[in-house]
This record gives structure tokens, C-alpha cells and sequence, in this order.
């Protein structure tokens, strides 16, 4: 797992000070092969202790450790580098497809696939980028047959967490774990039995104390330079593994193939 991917995993276990020495490394990480631990204290505000305590929270034993893994894998990074839109944006996607098998776990969404089989109701929540990722994954499991709802709007989310059972089964989508509307809802399914599995991009968020089932999926804004690119890549990603392995039951596949015709027939 490469040094990023743990930085993201652990940034909100890390102090304040820690966070601002992971926000640097993420923006500049090019540049810090030039950097000793004292510049690096002084650009990030901190100490060459913080910066130890840091390296070894990640899983690195220095910060002169630390420094030869990122310069690995800037290497490897620019190897071959073309200034070309078309594959810079093939590369992007390759990175976050990498990283994002990296925390599959398959075990779980082998439960997971059973919890979805056995549920009463599904109820999809997200807000913003993640409901478009809520509302395409209904449209997945409908056409499988399930009895399945995708829930975009916060009010109506907590309408539905009130009338909620527990035969029912909520997914939950928030890419930083902290979208206060959907902790809300998920606290109010929990109080009444509602199974609860979330999607989030962080080892120690909010949204975990109220999950029953979580999957970190890969953060795109890691990847380096920000770019108008699709937040919910690896959300989707994790969602077609999922269904691909639903399809996998005939009779979930037969429910889908007869949707398929009744659409080729429009």
C-alpha cells in the first residue's frame, strides 16, 4: 500500500499539527526529497517531533524513510509522463483504480451482498455527488428487483430514518464521514434496528458510530493535482463489484435480463 493511500486512511487520527504536515506532503509531495525535517517543520508550522510522530503513524520508522518512499513513488509516478490531456486522464484513473483494489476487502462485501439479498427495504442515502452515486446504485438493484430506494434530499432522509424497521437495510454514502445530515439519519435508523453500512474514505469519522458494516474506498483528492474529475470514481467502482457479484445469482439475473428487453422494446 503505497504512502499516500495510508495517509488517507489515517488522517483523522491525526492531531491538528500531524494534519498539517499530511496537507503538505499531499500538495508538494515532489518537492519534499529537498526538504530536511527542519525546513519541513518550518513550512508546516510544526516540529521535528510532530514530523517523527507523523512518519510513524503511517507506518515509516524516520522521516528519512518517509522521504525515500515518496521519492519511489514519484518515480514511478512520472515515468513515461506525456503532456497529453487524453492520457494524463487514462493514468488519473488507472492510480485511483489501483489504490481503490487495494482496500477491497472481498469477505465483506461477500456479507454485505447477503445483507442486500436479505433486507426487507434498501434505503440508499447521499447527499450532493454521492446521491447521484445513491440514485444509480437503486437503479442498479431495481432492475434485480429489490425493493430499493435512493434518498438525495436530508429532510425526506429523516422522515424515512423515522418509519424505518428492522428487517430494513440503509447504505449510506459520504466520501468524508462528517456530512452531518445523513449522521443524523443514521443515528435515528439505528435507535430503530435498521442494519447501517456505510462508504466512506476514512479509517476514524463520525458516520462509523452509527455503522454496523463500513468500506473505505479510495479518495480521489489524493491523487495529486486537483482535477474536475468524477469524486465518486471509486464509489462506483466498489458499486460494480457489488453487482457484478449480485448478477451472479440466476434469479437475480434473470429479474435483470427481463428489464434489459423491456427497455430494447421502447
Amino acid at each position: 500500500m503505497d504512502t499516500l493511500l495510508e495517509i488517507q486512511k489515517k488522517f483523522n487520527n491525526f492531531t491538528e499539527k500531524e494534519k498539517k504536515v499530511a496537507r503538505y506532503i499531499l500538495k508538494n509531495k515532489s518537492k519534499i526529497k529537498n526538504k530536511s525535517i527542519t525546513n519541513l517543520a518550518t513550512a508546516t508550522d510544526t516540529s521535528t517531533a510532530t514530523i517523527t510522530r507523523f512518519s510513524k503513524k503511517i507506518g515509516v520508522n524516520s522521516f528519512v524513510e518517509l522521504k525515500m518512499k515518496l521519492h519511489t513513488f514519484n518515480e514511478l509516478e512520472n515515468y513515461n509522463k506525456i503532456d497529453d490531456i487524453f492520457v494524463n486522464i487514462t493514468n488519473y484513473y488507472k492510480k485511483v483504480l489501483k489504490n481503490s483494489q487495494q482496500l477491497v476487502d472481498k469477505s465483506s462485501i461477500n456479507k454485505l451482498v447477503e445483507k442486500i439479498k436479505n433486507a426487507a427495504k434498501i434505503y440508499i442515502y447521499g447527499i450532493g455527488s454521492s446521491g447521484l452515486t445513491a440514485s444509480e446504485m437503486m437503479l442498479r438493484l431495481l432492475r434485480m428487483g429489490f425493493d430499493v430506494y435512493s434518498i438525495t434530499d436530508s429532510h425526506l432522509m429523516k422522515i424515512n430514518s423515522a418509519i424505518i424497521s428492522e428487517k430494513d437495510l440503509v447504505i449510506s454514502i459520504s466520501i468524508s464521514g462528517k456530512t452531518k445530515e445523513i449522521i443524523k439519519s443514521l443515528k435515528v435508523s439505528k435507535e430503530n434496528g435498521a442494519e447501517i453500512v456505510t462508504i466512506t474514505s476514512f479509517e476514524d469519522t463520525p458516520i462509523l458510530q452509527y455503522s454496523d458494516m463500513n468500506f473505505l474506498i479510495y479518495n480521489t483528492a489524493f491523487v495529486g493535482q486537483q482535477r474536475f474529475i468524477n469524486s465518486q470514481f471509486s464509489a462506483m467502482y466498489l458499486l460494480d463489484i457489488i453487482c457484478t457479484i449480485l448478477l451472479q445469482n440466476k434469479e437475480l439475473n434473470h429479474k435483470y435480463q427481463k428489464t434489459v428487453s423491456a427497455i430494447l422494446e421502447d
